[in-house]
C-alpha cells in the first residue's frame, strides 16, 4: 500500500490552520497571565526587606544622633521628638505595621524642609512612591489637626511685647494686636487665587465660619492694598513707606514719621514670611502643576503650624537675624498701592495697535490714573472665586464630615468623584509598606457595615470585570473558529479531495466485493476521482449498487 500523500494545497492549508490555532492559544495564554499578574503581589525577599530596614534605621539614627537635625529638618532633636509625641497624642498619627511614627514625621520634614520630590524621598527611604505619598498626606493631615494648639487669634488683653518694650511704638500703637499682609500666623486663610484683590480677601475673612476676629477697640496694621478702617490701620498714601527709603534720609514730617514707625512694626510679618520660606522651601514650589489646589493649601497651612511650633519649642534667632538683614539690605520695590495714582503698563504692541486705531489715545500712554486700585475692585471682572479657600479649622471640620459619608450605589461614588468630594487610592498596595494601623481606630457599627458593603461591591465589580474580559476572549476565539470552518468549506470546494490507492482500497473493503471485483473497482476509481468522491459520500448500504451502475455504464 502507498503512503497517504496530501495535495500541496491541502498541506499548505493545514499549516496555515496550525499557525492560526497557535496564535489563538498564545493570545489566550498571555491575556490570562496578565490578568493573574494584576492580582498577584510581588513579594520582596526577606533579604531585601532586611536591607531596606537597615537603611531606614541608619537614616533615623544619623538624623537624631549625628548633630545635623537642624540643618536637615529645620528643628533640633528634642523638638523633633516633641513633635512626634504631639502628632501621636493629639494629631491622631499612628505607627503602622512596618513604619514608625518617627519615620513618618522625618520623611515629611525632609520633603518640606528641602523641597524634595517623591521619587527621591522614596529612593532615600527605600519605599515605594505610593507609600511615600500616603505617608506624606497622613502626616499632613495630622499636623493640620493640631492647629488649635499653635494658631490662635489674640484676644487683645495683653499688649504685644514688641510694642510694650519700645518707646518708638508705645503708647502710640498700644491697641495694635497684629500685622496683616493678606495672611497672618495667628489666622491663616489659604486657597485664594493670586488674582484676587486684598480687600476682597480680607472681606471674606471677616465673614467666614472661622472668621478673623479683631476685638473691639483694637486694630491690625495693614499695607496700602487694604482700606483704612477702625479695625485696619493703613499707612498714608503717596508718602514714603519702605524702610529702605529712609536709610539715606530720615522722615521730614509727621506723615513720614508715622509711615516709618508703621513700616518698622509691620515689618514683623515680612520677617515671619522670610523665615517661613527659608525654613520650608517647598512653599516656593507648591504652585507647580503636580500639586492639586487642595494639597497646595494644606501644605502651606502645615508649614505655618510647624513654624509656630518651632517658635515655641526651638526658636532659631540666627535664622531670623539673617532674614531681617536681607530685608534691610535687599532691593525694595516701590509699593504702588501706597500711591493714589497708578500708571498701568501694557505691551508695546498693544499700545501701537490702540493708537493706530484711535490716535487720540496717545495721551493716555503716560497718564497717571487716579485711584486705579479702588476702581479695579469696583468695576473689574475678577475671575478669582475663592472656591478652595479655607482655614485649618474649616479643613478639619470638612474632613471629619467626609469620614461619615455613607455610599450605597456606584452612581453615588461617580457623582462624588466628579465633584472632587472623595479620592480613590491605588488598590495595589505594597506589602513591604503595610499601612494598616497597629492600633486601629474605633469604628461604629454603621461605619463597619458601610465598609463591608463597599468592600463587597468592589469585589463584585472586580469579578464582573474579569468575567466580562473572559467572555470577550471566548467570543473572539469562537469567531476565529467560525472563520476557519467557513474557510475550510470554501477551500474544499476550490480544491476537491484526491483519494490515494490505500484509501480507495479501505473503502471498497467495506462494500463487500469479491476479490476479482475488488481489483477491477480499484483500478476504475483510481482513474476516476470524481466518481470516487461521489461513491464515498453515499451511504454504505447503497454503495454496491452505485458502484455497479458506474462500472456498468463505463462498459
Amino acid at each position: 500500500m502507498d503512503t497517504p500523500i496530501l495535495n500541496p494545497a491541502h498541506a499548505l492549508r493545514a499549516r496555515q490552520l496550525q499557525v492560526v490555532n497557535l496564535i489563538c492559544l498564545l493570545f489566550t495564554f498571555i491575556t490570562q497571565r496578565n490578568m493573574a499578574n494584576k492580582k498577584r503581589v510581588r513579594l520582596p525577599t526577606r533579604k531585601v526587606i532586611l536591607e531596606r530596614q537597615v537603611v531606614r534605621e541608619e537614616l533615623l539614627h544619623n538624623l537624631l544622633e549625628g548633630g545635623q537635625c537642624r540643618d536637615l529638618i529645620r528643628m533640633s532633636e528634642n523638638a523633633f521628638r516633641r513633635l512626634c509625641e504631639i502628632l501621636q497624642t493629639v494629631g491622631g498619627l499612628r505607627r503602622t505595621q512596618r513604619m514608625s511614627v518617627e519615620e513618618h514625621v522625618a520623611r515629611f520634614l525632609h520633603i518640606v524642609s528641602n523641597d524634595l520630590r517623591t521619587r527621591f524621598t522614596s529612593w532615600m527611604y527605600r519605599r515605594s512612591r505610593s507609600t511615600t505619598s500616603r505617608c506624606f498626606h497622613r502626616v499632613l493631615r495630622s499636623i493640620i489637626a493640631i492647629e488649635g494648639l499653635y494658631i490662635q487669634q489674640p484676644t487683645g488683653d495683653v499688649v504685644p511685647r514688641e510694642i510694650q518694650e519700645s518707646r518708638r511704638f508705645y503708647p502710640f500703637f498700644k491697641d495694635c494686636i497684629g500685622a496683616i499682609d493678606g495672611t497672618h500666623f495667628t489666622y491663616v486663610l489659604t486657597g485664594w487665587e493670586g488674582t484676587a484683590s486684598d480687600s476682597r480677601i480680607i472681606k471674606n475673612a471677616f465673614t467666614r465660619n472661622d472668621k478673623l476676629i479683631i476685638p473691639s477697640g483694637k486694630y491690625c496694621l495693614v499695607d496700602g492694598g487694604l482700606p483704612h478702617t477702625n479695625k485696619l490701620m493703613a499707612p498714608y498714601r503717596g508718602v514714603r513707606y519702605h524702610l529702605k527709603e529712609y536709610s539715606m534720609r530720615g522722615p521730614q514730617n509727621s506723615k513720614e514719621l508715622f509711615n516709618l514707625r508703621h513700616a518698622s512694626l509691620r515689618n514683623t510679618i515680612e520677617r515671619a514670611f522670610g523665615v517661613l520660606k527659608r525654613r520650608f522651601p517647598i512653599i516656593r514650589s507648591i504652585t507647580e502643576p503636580f500639586y492639586s489646589c487642595e494639597t497646595q493649601s494644606a501644605i502651606f497651612l502645615a508649614c505655618c503650624i510647624l513654624h509656630n511650633f518651632v517658635l515655641d519649642e526651638d526658636r532659631d534667632i540666627n535664622l531670623e537675624d539673617e532674614v531681617m538683614q536681607e530685608i534691610l539690605n535687599g532691593p525694595q520695590e516701590q509699593d504702588r498701592r501706597n500711591s493714589t495714582e497708578t500708571n498701568e503698563e501694557a505691551e508695546e504692541e498693544v499700545w501701537d495697535n490702540l493708537i493706530k486705531s484711535k490716535p487720540e489715545a496717545v495721551s493716555l500712554r503716560t497718564k497717571k490714573i487716579a485711584y486705579f486700585d479702588e476702581m479695579l475692585v469696583l468695576f473689574a471682572r475678577d475671575r478669582a472665586s475663592g472656591a478652595h479657600a479655607e482655614t485649618a479649622k474649616e479643613r478639619n471640620a470638612r474632613l471629619n464630615k467626609n469620614e461619615n459619608i455613607q455610599v450605597e450605589t456606584q452612581k453615588e461614588v461617580d457623582d462624588m468623584l466628579a465633584n472632587n468630594e472623595i479620592h480613590l487610592e491605588n488598590k495595589y498596595i505594597d506589602l513591604d509598606d503595610n499601612i494598616q494601623d497597629v492600633i486601629p481606630p474605633p469604628f461604629s457599627q454603621e461605619q463597619s457595615s458601610c465598609a463591608k458593603k463597599c468592600k463587597s461591591k468592589k469585589r463584585k465589580f472586580e469579578d464582573d470585570e474579569e468575567e466580562d474580559i473572559n467572555s470577550k476572549i471566548m467570543k473572539s476565539v469562537d469567531n476565529v473558529v467560525g472563520a476557519i470552518r467557513e474557510g475550510n468549506i470554501i477551500f474544499d470546494r476550490a480544491y476537491p479531495r484526491e483519494y490515494t490507492g490505500e484509501e480507495i482500497y479501505r473503502e471498497l473493503e467495506l462494500v463487500g466485493l469479491e476479490p476479482h471485483e475488488l481489483s477491477r473497482a480499484l483500478n476504475f476509481l483510481a482513474t476516476n476521482q470524481a466518481k470516487a468522491r461521489i461513491l464515498f459520500n453515499c451511504l454504505l448500504q447503497i454503495r454496491m449498487g452505485v458502484l455497479k451502475d458506474m462500472m456498468g455504464g463505463r462498459d
